[in-house]
């Protein structure tokens, strides 16, 4: 199989905050598929430095909103990511919201696209 480039949009909570933060980060990984992407994001999250500038402590819990497979980059460009953040615990985001770049960007979500709400499972807990 081919290796192919995958974009992984994620969150994550830190366990010191007094106050209600909303961190996000974008990942850039190589894999052969997506279940190949999230096995190797697993692998690499569970074990991000929790020293020098703290980006992440021990106990942050990082969440994956979806994955998105980047078979070329479209001439016209792609918006790949749109999010709108209301309240402590909204959110809501959508994937590839003008079309899917003809057929050169696929996105797969870790949230089950049939519920309008789901409980949010961490994906690593980070020193766990």
């Amino acid at each position: 199989m081919p290796i192919k480039t995958y974009l992984v949009y994620c969150q994550f909570e830190n366990p010191s905050d007094t106050e209600a933060f909303r961190y996000q980060f974008e990942y850039l990984i190589e894999a052969q598929s997506a279940d190949e992407a999230e096995a190797k994001c697993k692998e690499r999250f569970a074990s991000l430095p929790t020293d020098g500038e703290k980006l992440f402590e021990v106990g942050t819990k990082i969440y994956v909103d979806y994955i998105i497979e980047i078979g070329a980059v479209p001439a016209e460009g792609a918006l790949l990511r749109w999010v709108r953040h209301r309240g402590e615990l909204s959110r809501i985001y959508t994937s590839l919201p003008l079309g899917d770049g003809g057929g050169t960007l696929a996105s797969y979500t870790t949230d089950d696209p049939d519920k309008e709400r789901s409980e949010l499972e961490p994906f690593v807990v980070i020193g766990a």
